[in-house]
């Protein structure tokens, strides 16, 4: 953890309780209140979001942290080809980011904009009590230019967006946590039913 707080409490400044996360975790949960603090910035916390599963699971759920991001996307492009793709183009809802660092960066995109596509119906969970989770071991730091980048990967599938100008303005962040199960080759998540094979690595914390 970085700054000057050599100790942090690991109780929920609001109710007193138990927060949640293992010893890599950057975030810390507050089922109770609702709440995911960033230990880096404590008391600072986000809202913490449970996604109900869409897909009935086969065997045990565990969850999975990322950084919802709502906000504006402005894009302008000279080239006229450019603008009419970009006109065109289904607009992407929410951007989920992962909030751990051993996702490889080529799946994450492409789960990001599925779900910025598709998870647009969502229910939540009303947890008060500790679910196995994997933790959450990144800040919610650079979220525009993240939100910016995932678009302009979005535009540059059906037109280079080489020279265009673009901005994203961050309005709200939830820290979402996101139903998965395990499979005899990896992963499952359970809200689209994507496959990530070679995942076993992504182990929840049992704190």
């Amino acid at each position: 953890m970085s700054g000057d707080k050599l100790f942090i409490s690991l109780s929920c400044p609001v109710c007193g309780g138990e927060l949640n996360g293992g010893r890599n975790a950057r975030i810390h949960v507050c089922f109770f209140c609702g709440k995911g603090y960033v230990m880096d910035e404590f008391p600072r916390n986000l809202p913490l979001l449970v996604l109900r599963p869409k897909i009935s699971p086969s065997s045990g759920v565990f969850f999975v942290p990322f950084f919802r991001i709502e906000g504006s996307f402005r894009f302008e492009a000279g080239d006229d080809h450019k603008a009419r793709a970009w006109s065109n183009m289904k607009p992407l809802g929410m951007i989920y980011y992962p909030a751990f660092p051993n996702l490889r960066s080529l799946y994450s995109e492409d789960l990001t904009i599925r779900y910025a596509l598709s998870l647009n119906d969502i229910e939540l969970e009303e947890k008060k009590e500790k679910v196995s989770m994997v933790d959450g071991t990144r800040n919610p730091v650079h979220l525009e230019s993240i939100g910016r980048l995932v678009w302009l990967s979005y535009i540059d599938r059906v037109a280079d967006v080489t020279g265009a100008t673009a901005e994203f303005a961050v309005s709200r962040v939830c820290y979402t946590l996101v139903p998965f199960e395990r499979t005899e080759d990896g992963l499952r998540e359970l809200m689209l039913g994507l496959a990530l094979k070679g995942f076993a690595e992504l182990a929840p914390n049992e704190r």
